[in-house]
């Protein structure tokens, strides 16, 4: 089986920017946010081998657009699956609004 290509969306790209901040930042835990982007990146990196693992969002519109999720932690990533690539769409809180998100 052939991995798929990653790729990250200038949104998911942006995500990651504000998640590390908020974490090192708000939070005051520097080495925790470097842990955290790398947990996201390494979770990610795993689907490249099989994307099709997590089913498409179970929502009218969002079915639509052929979106898939994965959890880690509080965050939630999402990504859609096109030929032989993975784009990573968002890398959103779970506690936000992410329906109107993506």
């Amino acid at each position: 089986m052939n991995k798929f290509l990653i790729e990250y969306s200038n949104n998911s790209k942006q995500d990651l920017i504000e998640i590390k901040r908020y974490i090192k930042y708000n939070l005051h835990e520097p080495m925790v946010a470097d842990r955290f982007i790398n947990q996201i990146r390494n979770e990610v990196k795993k689907i490249a081998n099989n994307p099709r693992i997590y089913p498409i969002i179970d929502d009218e519109l969002i079915s639509k657009l052929k979106i898939r999720k994965i959890s880690i932690k509080n965050y939630i990533v999402f990504y859609r699956i096109k030929d032989n690539s993975i784009n990573i769409v968002r890398i959103l809180n779970e506690k936000r609004n992410w329906m109107k998100l993506l």
